[in-house]
């Protein structure tokens, strides 16, 4: 799974979190393979009370068969599940939040930070006590990670997540990663036409480099990705070092 996950990985882009589904998954899905142990066990403490001569005989010999092949079948359903359990996992970018499934032919489903709007969590006492809980994603589309069940350590995605999502937004904020473009206006598509219609004025080399370079944050940007930062930092979100490099960071882009 690391291979494939870091396949999916776009340029600048890394890993913040990675959790699975709590092993308890793993009994449920195996409860067949369990189930089949166990019938094994009881026929093999029946097959002590049978003789091994005539009729009983006959049975004993009957049950052995049956007995392995319970056994094999067990060993074979638990394998699948194992594997399906170990292959499927929930990570946590610095863009978005993956769910990754699959042995041998792999599906990853993905949702982006910008559209998450918010993530109801919840715990049972059952839950807390082993350490797992159900994550529900709420995003602003119609496709996507929807619920995330029994996640190990439910509570510290969700928190990463949204640490994940407030670092994003004072990116785009103070100008490190541009911002989607804004909707055209009612009266653009006539300038448009009019503009495609008439031959466009020639552009010198100076001013196309001049308009490729990106702008500068203002000082009042810096300043509200600053305050932003203090908060995180007053809230145990980043600690002393990290605000300082990220404060050091932003006042280098005046």
């Amino acid at each position: 799974m690391p291979n494939f996950t870091a396949s999916l990985l776009s340029s600048g882009e890394r890993i913040v979190i990675e959790r699975r589904q709590h092993w308890i998954v793993l009994l449920d899905h195996a409860k067949v393979a369990i189930l089949g142990l166990v019938v094994a066990l009881l026929i093999l403490v029946f097959r002590g009370n049978l003789g091994n001569d005539g009729f009983g005989g006959t049975i004993n010999s009957l049950l052995g068969w049956v007995v392995l092949a319970l056994v094999v079948f067990a060993v074979v359903v638990f394998v699948y599940q194992y594997l399906r359990w170990l292959n499927q996992g929930f990570i946590v970018t610095n863009r978005r939040v993956i769910q990754i499934g699959g042995i041998l032919n792999k599906k990853a489903l993905d949702s982006s930070l910008e559209k998450i709007n918010d993530a109801v969590l919840s715990e049972s006492l059952f839950g807390r006590a082993f350490g797992f809980g159900d994550l529900e994603i709420l995003t602003a589309s119609e496709t996507g990670i929807e619920r995330m069940h029994m996640l190990v350590d439910a509570a510290g995605f969700k928190r990463a997540m949204s640490d994940a999502k407030h670092e994003l937004e004072l990116e785009v904020s103070s100008g490190r990663i541009p911002s989607p473009p804004l909707r055209a206006a009612p009266g653009a598509n006539a300038d448009s036409s009019a503009s495609q219609a008439s031959p466009a004025a020639p552009v010198d080399a100076p001013t196309r480099a001049a308009a490729s370079v990106p702008a500068a944050p203002s000082s009042v940007d810096v300043a509200n990705a600053i305050d932003q930062l203090k908060k995180l930092l007053d809230s145990g979100a980043l600690t002393q070092a990290e605000f300082d490099a990220k404060k050091a960071e932003l006042l280098a882009r005046l």
